[in-house]
């Protein structure tokens, strides 16, 4: 009499795999989730910050509704901590994990304009001579603008609030190695920080620029 086969039970994994991946996936979401950053009054207070805050007090004013610019701007205040709180406290459970493989997701709405921007720029010393081989946003000058303009490398060197990333000694140290292939008569390779001055609709332009965060490389030095 011939046995009967017995069904092979499922497997776990498929069940386990689909459940690890919601769970990454919707903590990835809530990482993700665009947020008001770090608001303070003193932003708020800048020059360009305070001029978009008294035209909200006037649209406001407009719909009947009566708030002064010091209560407008720290209700703006309060409720970007309480929604950083809020999605800190989320995230929580996937935070080990984010700061070991460096996948954080973070987004801001940019609630507040840049007043003072940052460019990068690359430069060459040829014989003496000085030449601009990239700088952000020029039609004029730009070599390697692919790499430099790709979202994660812009990390390695974008300026935050108040100091360039950790990243950017060594990003400045390999763009002198790229430059320096490239341009084999170049003496020295000079990677910097142009920082300028936006101005509201209407003002004055202001031209005037400040070069920060100055690396200089001379070809064959460590």
């Amino acid at each position: 009499m011939a046995k009967k086969k017995r069904r092979a039970r499922p497997s776990a994994w498929p069940f386990v795999r689909a459940a690890l991946l919601c769970f990454f996936i919707v903590f990835n979401v809530l990482a993700a989730f665009p947020s008001p950053g770090n608001v303070t009054l003193s932003k708020i207070n800048t020059k360009t910050n305070r001029a978009e805050l008294m035209r909200w007090v006037k649209i406001l004013d407009g719909w009947g509704i009566e708030v002064t610019p010091d209560a407008l701007a720290q209700w703006y205040v309060d409720l970007a901590a309480d929604f950083e709180g809020a999605k800190r406290v989320a995230v929580a459970p996937i935070e080990p994990f984010l700061n070991i493989t460096k996948t954080h997701q973070g987004w801001r709405l940019f609630g507040m304009p840049d007043e003072r921007p940052f460019r990068l720029q690359v430069r060459v010393v040829e014989g003496g001579d000085e030449r601009v081989l990239y700088r952000t946003a020029s039609d004029e000058h730009t070599w390697n603008a692919g790499l430099f303009q790709f979202r994660r490398i812009r990390g390695c060197y974008n300026p935050g609030n108040l100091y360039a990333p950790g990243t950017y000694t060594g990003f400045a140290r390999r763009v002198s190695e790229l430059a320096f292939e490239a341009h084999p008569d170049a003496d020295e390779v000079v990677v910097s920080m142009i920082q300028g001055h936006t101005t509201l609709p209407g003002a004055p332009k202001d031209t005037s620029v400040e070069e920060r965060y100055v690396q200089r490389f001379a070809r064959g030095a460590r």
